[in-house]
């Protein structure tokens, strides 16, 4: 079994704990003063685990409830539009946008660095994505940074 701890026993097992991946991205917001969080989240139980720990944590620190979209599955790069679409939609922009994949949080950016969007609510310089793989185009474009963040 991989991307999850299983509930039953397994000879062998290779995972994490999506719940307290949701937890930990929650307090790293937290710990900077973000306050009104964007949830970008696929409909698969994994991500649902993740979506659950970060609104228990974001909530028992006393934040607000964040707004959200659920994607369908499997998430796609195109996907990106329709959140796109759903972020101009909101009344009070969120301060941050947590994805719930690689290829969604990509496909925001993509959408933030098109022209046409200039004056869209996030624009590329509000904008960084922190994950555990390093695509050279984010790098290079001031966009990645390690687990933790700008500092």
């Amino acid at each position: 079994s991989s991307w999850t701890t299983a509930t039953m026993a397994l000879v062998i097992a290779v995972g994490f704990s999506h719940d307290a991946v949701g937890v930990a991205v929650a307090r790293f917001l937290m710990e900077r003063g973000y306050q009104r969080p964007h949830l970008v989240v696929g409909d698969g139980q994994r991500a649902r685990a993740r979506r659950d720990g970060f609104l228990r944590e974001w909530s028992a620190a006393g934040g607000a409830t964040p707004t959200e979209i659920i994607t369908p599955l499997p998430s796609r790069f195109g996907h990106a539009r329709l959140v796109w679409r759903h972020l101009a939609e909101l009344g009070q922009q969120p301060d941050a946008v947590v994805c719930g994949s690689d290829i969604l949080a990509q496909g925001i950016i993509v959408e933030a660095l098109d022209e046409k969007h200039a004056d869209g609510p996030h624009r590329p310089a509000q904008l960084y994505r922190f994950s555990e793989d390093d695509f050279v185009v984010w790098r290079d474009r001031g966009l990645l940074f390690p687990f933790g963040g700008p500092s």
